[in-house]
């Protein structure tokens, strides 16, 4: 797969007919971070024919095409699909805006573990870096806390960010048909201190004991290359 065609307006921010590194720079990262820095900044300087630290529209061309060849990665697709202004930035507006309310619901969770610096936007960067750790060696309470956030992501209704045995039950009766009673039992046993509901903290303990009683498994990881 090869990058779409780069529009000059979409990276020109102030929209003076030239293209700076800085904005050029900016562009890159929020929406293609193909190169690293050193190599973005060599690109720019060896297209700057007049030496005037600004590309032209004719010398962008060319910058242009060499960006349309790096390949995009899963990840970037995946980007693209929930951005659908095309800023280079996800909101959690956006992400529930798919159509699919189980997706909605996993991109809460996604915002959870992937909006690092927690100002209610993903970059392409923040969403790459927490894909790539996916695939990285990871403890098992580091696991557990993972599959814990997904699983309250899923079944929390209310966005609450906590189960009661309504929700639990609910959810457990899409993927198969599980009787109250059952539900009762199992959720007394993750509800550690009796207060008739599931933290993030309690579900972290046993999040493969939650995952059994609602039938969850996890999809099978897309593998970038």
């Amino acid at each position: 797969l090869l990058f779409s065609v780069v529009r000059f307006e979409s990276v020109d921010e102030d929209g003076d007919g030239k293209v700076t590194f800085n904005e050029l720079e900016h562009w890159h990262k929020a929406r293609a971070n193909t190169i690293n820095d050193q190599k973005l900044r060599q690109l720019f300087a060896e297209n700057d024919k007049n030496r005037d630290s600004a590309l032209s529209i004719a010398e962008f061309v060319q910058v242009a095409v060499e960006l349309g060849r790096q390949p995009i990665s899963q990840t970037e697709l995946i980007f693209r699909k929930i951005d659908l202004n095309g800023d280079g930035i996800i909101t959690l507006e956006e992400s529930q805006r798919t159509g699919d309310p189980i997706m909605s619901r996993i991109m809460e969770g996604v915002f959870e573990i992937a909006d690092i610096d927690h100002d209610g936007l993903i970059t392409l960067k923040e969403l790459a870096t927490i894909i790539e750790n996916e695939n990285k060696p990871k403890s098992k309470e580091v696991k557990n806390k993972e599959n814990a956030q997904r699983l309250l992501a899923l079944i929390d209704a209310n966005s609450d960010e906590r189960l009661v045995v309504s929700e639990v039950h609910a959810f457990a009766n899409i993927n198969s048909k599980v009787s109250e009673q059952h539900v009762k039992e199992a959720f007394g046993h993750l509800d550690q201190n009796r207060d008739g509901f599931i933290t993030l903290d309690e579900l972290s303990q046993f999040p493969d004991k939650m995952a059994e009683l609602v039938h969850f498994k996890e999809a099978p990881a897309v593998n970038d290359n």
